[in-house]
């Protein structure tokens, strides 16, 4: 995803899925949790994710199975 600045995502994940964010570039406040360029974040027990981005931001979404 791109984002600009002060643009917000939702993205929903279904039951027992897990999911890992990589930031690419840029600042962004991921369920309220601050990230930036080259931090990953695991994501799981979360029904969605709210990904805003504080500056202009590139972010990889992994949807992923159950482990």
């Amino acid at each position: 995803w791109a984002l600009l600045k002060d643009e917000q995502s939702v993205h929903q994940i279904a039951a027992e899925r897990r999911v890992w964010i990589q930031v690419v570039k840029g600042n962004v406040t991921i369920n309220g949790v601050k990230a930036s360029t080259s931090d990953g974040l695991a994501i799981w027990d979360e029904q969605a994710i709210s990904i805003h981005a504080d500056s202009d931001s590139e972010v990889l979404l992994f949807d992923l199975p159950p482990v």
